[in-house]
């Protein structure tokens, strides 16, 4: 019997794989959602979210907030005054325009999370540039510079891209 089920596996597994014209077997692998992704750079390491973890909600009809989670940690990404496509600048200077973003890892142990955030003196920088917007999804791109005051420590993100499926 033991046996058995070891060939019933194995023939689910054969018949699952494909074999290419080279005679080079693939194995399926579950697809990413390039629908709803964002992905980073934080000091130079990958960041990329989870499908399931991945999403964007527009509120108010001009605030969007995007969030995207990896493991445990996540990125969010709040646009106050959201029109649509067009560059969301710290640097930007206008008052009907908030753009705030945080990182957060959090602790399964029972200790407190650990948070940076955008610094509302000058010291922050940062951008994001909505490229595609409509009722479903947004994409587009970001950097920015977040801070942790009690740890004094920096977050840079850069090569920031993000395609969001709208909640």
């Amino acid at each position: 019997m033991k046996s058995f089920k070891y060939l019933v596996l194995f023939l689910a597994f054969a018949v699952s794989c494909d074999v290419d014209d080279d005679g080079q077997v693939s194995v399926p692998v579950d697809p990413v959602n390039e629908n709803n992704s964002v992905q980073a750079q934080i000091n130079g390491s990958d960041f990329a979210s989870t499908d399931s973890n991945t999403f964007a909600q527009i509120t108010n009809e001009s605030s969007l907030r995007i969030v995207g989670r990896e493991g445990l940690s996540y990125v969010e990404i709040l646009i106050e005054g959201y029109t649509g496509t067009g560059l969301y600048s710290l640097e930007a200077g206008d008052p009907t325009i908030s753009l705030d973003a945080n990182y957060v890892i959090t602790s399964n142990e029972g200790a407190p999370d650990r948070t940076w955030d955008i610094i509302s003196d000058d010291s922050s920088q940062g951008q994001v540039t909505i490229t595609e917007a409509s009722e479903t999804s947004v994409a587009g791109t970001f950097s920015f510079t977040l801070f942790n005051e009690s740890e004094d420590s920096t977050l840079v993100f850069s090569n920031g891209t993000m395609t969001v499926e709208v909640q």
